[in-house]
């Protein structure tokens, strides 16, 4: 019965929805298991609600316009906006969590209107001229801000099944050998790893917020000594691992470089991506990166702290899922496949800089500079 209804299901998509778009879509929705592990089923909410939104939006303009041709290219551009926002998003009208204004709800339908006006404007000026959802990304950065930091995560007694924006939690500090009530919010122990935090929400500063600790400090003076920075990861950063499997607050798709990879993976099986613009992103990133680290950082440095150091501002920032999810859409890539590597390397190393400046939008102004100013592509 499940593989019958699994068939009549592809035979359905296969007549509305061409091989990219059914490969896009599937990478993207691949991208919110992370989300929905780490934050919730609230996770789902604000992705719905931004592509629900959308979807009217580009409907509307779509019967005004009286357009003859369907596609659904927008909708793998609507999740991906949807899961560059924070859990908190999917907050209900009207209610109210500790710390977090009731307003926030509102985050995912505007999200939303400004990617379905996008799509609209696309539709009128050309599908490829730009990319929609890395536009809506940068101005939902530029004028949310600090709205869209996340503080919470899900501790491992929670995973799946509990919810970081349960209504009526209460904060309280960790206490050793003492038992996490699933009522509340406990605050998570500095340099201690995920795995090793009690209860099932868990609240703690989120990686970009920490990356911008450590920002601001190379902007104050010109060297770091190695004393400070083994305070910073020890104070204000998450475990390395945590990093690496995106066990940290933030965005709801943005925080697991291993879940974009798989994505990767899956798109180009489907043959409708070239990992060449991702393996030259990456390339170009770690250059500008490691030449920051060497720049910035002091001569007491070990190789080991300068590689924890790059490891950090490459796996805790949006760089590697704004790669796969954006970097590599038709619309931003080069036609030639030639130049796609190269596009890479520019794209990675100027999403690097961003980084280096701003870690919360660094990686998606670097990207939207290097897509505006490529037309040469073209």
């Amino acid at each position: 019965m499940i593989a019958e209804r699994y068939r009549r299901l592809r035979v359905r998509l296969r007549r509305v929805m061409s091989e990219s778009e059914r490969a896009w879509t599937a990478a993207t929705l691949l991208m919110m298991v992370p989300g929905v592990a780490w934050f919730g089923l609230r996770a789902v909410i604000a992705v719905g609600v931004t592509v629900v939104t959308a979807g009217i939006v580009v409907r509307v303009f779509h019967r005004i316009s009286g357009g003859q041709e369907r596609n659904w290219w927008w909708l793998s551009g609507s999740i991906i906006v949807g899961l560059s926002l924070p859990a908190q998003a999917g907050l209900l009208p009207g209610e109210q969590v500790i710390g977090m204004s009731r307003d926030l709800w509102a985050i995912a339908p505007a999200a939303g209107l400004l990617m379905g006006l996008l799509v609209a404007f696309a539709n009128r000026v050309g599908r490829y001229r730009f990319e929609p959802a890395l536009v809506a990304i940068v101005m939902l950065q530029l004028m949310l801000g600090s709205n869209l930091i996340a503080d919470r995560l899900l501790g491992r007694t929670g995973l799946f099944h509990a919810d970081v924006m349960d209504a009526g939690l209460a904060r309280r500090a960790i206490t050793p050998g003492s038992e996490a009530d699933e009522r509340r919010v406990d605050v998570a122990s500095p340099g201690v790893a995920w795995m090793d935090q009690r209860g099932a929400v868990i609240e703690r500063r989120s990686m970009t917020e920490s990356l911008d600790v450590f920002s601001a400090a190379l902007r104050s003076r010109d060297r770091v000594g190695a004393d400070e920075v083994e305070e910073w990861r020890r104070m204000h950063a998450p475990r390395m691992g945590d990093v690496v499997i995106g066990a940290h607050p933030g965005a709801i798709g943005m925080t697991s470089a291993a879940a974009a990879m798989v994505a990767l993976l899956l798109l180009a099986w489907r043959g409708v991506d070239d990992a060449r613009t991702v393996a030259g992103a990456i390339g170009g990133a770690v250059v500008v990166l490691a030449a920051g680290v060497a720049m910035l950082g002091a001569a007491d440095w070990s190789m080991s702290m300068s590689m924890v150091v790059l490891g950090y501002l490459l796996l805790g920032t949006p760089i590697v899922p704004a790669m796969v999810l954006i970097a590599t859409r038709p619309a931003v890539r080069p036609v030639s496949p030639r130049w796609r590597a190269w596009f890479g390397v520019l794209a990675g190393a100027m999403m690097a800089g961003g980084v280096l400046v701003a870690p919360m939008s660094g990686a998606w102004v670097g990207l939207l500079i290097v897509h505006t100013l490529s037309r040469w592509r073209r």
